[in-house]
């Protein structure tokens, strides 16, 4: 039992100290210890006219889910509530199951038509699509050069 009981303690300390160095490294808000852990896992596909990402939240209604694009980024924040026996008297003997409010952001790869973008929640998959735009940073314009009068 000892035995058990020191691994169990070195874990504590090792994730603590992970905790720390992402805190730190990666610049976030709240350790992770501190969060309630829920931070949803996301694939990102392209095909030649759409972006999607999907977004695992299994056990969240879509009244408790948002999705916001500010400047070149998706943010997809909700709150997974818990469910189960809380409310039946009964009281908890193990829990793996996380839940508590979250908030993923993830960086745009390609130039989309944000006002144009659905989102739509099925079997605990978040699935957010856009048009593609076609990147206007790698194009030349020639502009006509006028003489004699100012811009407006």
């Amino acid at each position: 039992m000892a035995t058990r009981l020191t691994v169990v303690r070195i874990v504590s300390q090792i994730r603590a100290e992970l905790d720390r160095i992402l805190e730190h490294e990666a610049n976030l808000p709240g350790s992770l210890a501190e969060s309630s852990g829920v931070l949803p896992r996301v694939d990102i596909a392209q095909s030649d006219s759409k972006l999607f990402l999907l977004f695992e939240v299994p056990g969240t209604e879509a009244a408790d889910l948002e999705v916001q694009v500010v400047n070149n980024f998706v943010t997809v924040s909700g709150e997974k509530k818990p469910a189960g026996c809380s409310s039946a008297g009964a009281h908890f003997l193990r829990v793996e199951r996380q839940c508590g409010r979250f908030e993923r952001s993830v960086e745009l790869p390609a130039a989309v038509n944000p006002s144009a973008g659905r989102a739509l929640l099925e079997h605990g998959v978040l699935r957010v699509e856009f048009p593609l735009l076609s990147d206007q940073r790698n194009r030349t314009y020639r502009l006509e050069i006028e003489a004699g009068e100012e811009l407006e």
